[in-house]
């Protein structure tokens, strides 16, 4: 993981969050601390939406190493397909929303 070097692919971010991107194939995260949590979202290019997979994975394996007070990662997603890679990656849906479904996952 990278500090963002270029375009931040419209990722949903506000003055809070840090956003940091891998390099090859290029996805974009933006994520901030909620108490002992993370809440990220992320962005990547049509081209690489075949290794948002191993991106989540990456970012989440990263997330636990650089922030030792991180327990859990957390995220709000609304789209059906999203729900399912989350889903193989680990995450756990733990609420019910208006607009989607919060998907966690646990240190």
């Amino acid at each position: 993981m990278r500090i963002l070097a270029g375009d931040d692919l419209g990722v949903a971010r506000d003055d809070n969050h840090l956003v940091v991107e891998t390099e090859e194939p290029r996805i974009v995260f933006s994520y901030c601390r909620k108490g002992d949590a993370i809440s990220m979202h992320f962005a990547c290019d049509r081209e690489n939406l075949r290794h948002v997979k191993w991106g989540i994975n990456h970012f989440c394996e990263w997330a636990f190493y650089a922030h030792d007070w991180c327990k859990m990662i957390f995220g709000q997603i609304s789209l059906p397909s999203v729900e399912r890679i989350v889903q193989h990656c680990g995450f756990e849906k733990i609420l019910e929303v208006e607009n989607g479904n919060i998907y966690m996952r646990l240190r």
